[in-house]
């Protein structure tokens, strides 16, 4: 039998909103719980893989970096501490070492896509970011849509709608 497997857990008391924290059991094995959405889940995880993405290396940044899917914030890891810290950091210590995001020509800063948020994102001169919905709302391929939104506002945005097909499936980690 692998870890999990056949295995069931009971409501979560402490539960946060983190998506497939719904369940928890403990596991012997490791002496820590395991999180699931189901009590007969077939994927049991740890919190910290239930809460965040793998971190992975932001070039624009120098940094790693991962997603909270519980807060919906990015966090990045300061290589002196080893402490994770908000974006607002992130921009202060990357600013002088990012390379000018502006288009050739046209004044702009360039437009990337955000595969975690569905959206699309820029990078201000001041190092601040905005944030833009495709198009078609989370299809990069529509290309980007002419509003842009400030992180804040995305925040308060994602505050008030109900979780979509779009929010992570509960049963990933």
């Amino acid at each position: 039998m692998t870890p999990g497997e056949g295995a069931t857990g009971l409501p979560n008391p402490e539960a946060d909103g983190t998506p497939g924290t719904a369940y928890r059991r403990f596991d012997e094995t490791t002496r820590e719980y395991l999180f699931a959405a189901a009590a007969d889940g077939s994927d049991w995880a740890t919190y910290e893989r239930r809460r965040y993405t793998e971190p992975m290396r932001d070039d624009g940044y120098g940094l790693d970096c991962r997603y909270d899917w519980r807060d919906g914030v990015y966090e990045w890891r300061d290589e002196t501490t080893g402490r994770w810290r908000d974006q607002e950091w992130a921009d202060r210590r990357s600013a002088p070492a990012r390379p000018d995001s502006t288009a050739a020509g046209d004044g702009e800063p360039d437009a990337y896509w955000d595969a975690n948020l569905r959206m699309f994102y820029r990078i201000l001169p001041d190092g601040s970011y905005e944030y833009a919905d495709a198009v078609a709302a989370g299809d990069e391929s529509s290309g980007c849509g002419d509003r842009w939104l400030s992180h804040r506002q995305v925040l308060l945005r994602a505050a008030r709608t109900e979780p979509t097909a779009s929010s992570p499936d509960a049963d990933q980690p």
